[in-house]
């Protein structure tokens, strides 16, 4: 039995787990716990923690666990994941994000899905068990088997080096957005596979219904910044809709209080609820849980409310903090 365990594990590839922080004290003592109790023998992990200019314990924790530490103050997400990838020495790179608590086979699984017909893997996280009412309404996506797919979220996303490097890394210009940016240009000529069977949970989703907003705002700058965004987006599109509705009630407000009366306001008024009835209903039919229908749909007026500010902020070149969320 020992020599078969010896045999299987001189058959597995060096894996580089590359994790990007910042002020993640709170969740990252979880998280490498997790590493180090993986079902993957330990000679073949590289711990690759880099740095966004933490100003808490956050890499004094990651030395504790034996990770190699670099330190990349105010450069973007993406920058962070090229540079650990740019001094890891596995042959697999394994991105996961500090606030990803990996299960404990998530490792092994992945490896096996490379074997078997992947050339990109990893798969959507999940929420915690305790979750609060966002991530219950908006996160808990089903994650069903093993699948095709377009994009892999860059918390928990593995790839062959080979691959990766000439695919050529991240964007290091985008604020957010860069997974589905090096998914979108690795999809061009290799296949992405999520597997459910690569699970880790994620911890830092927003609580708040301020967080979430702020969490779409930074995703919105990322996405409509990129030079990939086209006309047919259709988080655009729903946004620029959304703004314009937005603007029609402004307006509206002004025409009543002018004494020409109410009508475009609650038109424009109208046409908004309906916008973020048809997407709660779209997605609660997708995710089949209509139950949460009212949730959605207070969530997606957030949503395109974050959505459009981030319009705003690309128009105005107002641009936010390159570090990470």
């Amino acid at each position: 039995m020992l020599v078969a365990r010896a045999h299987v594990a001189l058959d597995l590839p060096v894996v580089s787990i590359i994790v990007p922080v910042f002020n993640e004290e709170r969740f990252i003592r979880t998280t490498l716990e997790a590493v180090r109790d993986l079902d993957y023998p330990g000679t073949k992990i590289e711990l690759v923690v880099v740095d966004n200019g933490s100003t808490d314990r956050t890499t004094d924790l990651a030395r504790g666990y034996g990770a190699r530490v670099l330190v990349l103050p105010d450069v973007s997400v993406a920058a962070l994941r090229n540079a650990g990838a740019a001094v890891a020495s596995g042959s697999v790179f394994a991105f996961l994000d500090a606030d990803c608590v990996p299960a404990r086979d998530w490792l092994m699984n992945a490896v096996h899905s490379l074997r078997k017909d992947a050339d990109i893997t990893g798969c959507r996280v999940a929420i915690p068990e305790n979750g609060g009412w966002i991530e219950r309404a908006w996160f808990a996506l089903p994650h069903p088997g093993r699948r095709v797919v377009s994009y892999i979220n860059s918390g928990n996303l593995i790839v062959p080096r080979q691959l990766f490097e000439r695919v050529g890394g991240f964007d290091e210009s985008l604020i957010s957005g860069e997974d589905s940016d090096f998914c979108r240009r690795a999809g061009a000529h290799t296949r992405i596979v999520a597997d459910a069977g690569i699970r880790a949970v994620h911890l830092g989703n927003p609580k708040t219904t301020s967080q979430f907003v702020r969490r779409e705002i930074w995703h919105g700058v990322g996405a409509f910044a990129s030079s990939a965004v086209t006309r047919k987006n259709k988080p655009l599109l729903g946004a620029l809709v959304f703004l314009g509705l937005s603007l029609l009630q402004v307006i509206g407000v002004g025409m009543w209080v002018a004494g020409k009366g109410p009508r475009l306001f609650f038109a424009a008024s109208v046409a908004v609820t309906g916008l973020v009835l048809m997407s709660a209903v779209h997605r609660a039919r997708t995710l089949s849980r209509p139950g949460l229908l009212l949730q959605q749909s207070a969530l997606y007026y957030l949503y395109y409310m974050g959505r459009a500010t981030a319009v705003c902020r690309v128009w105005l070149r107002v641009r936010p903090s390159s570090r990470i969320r």
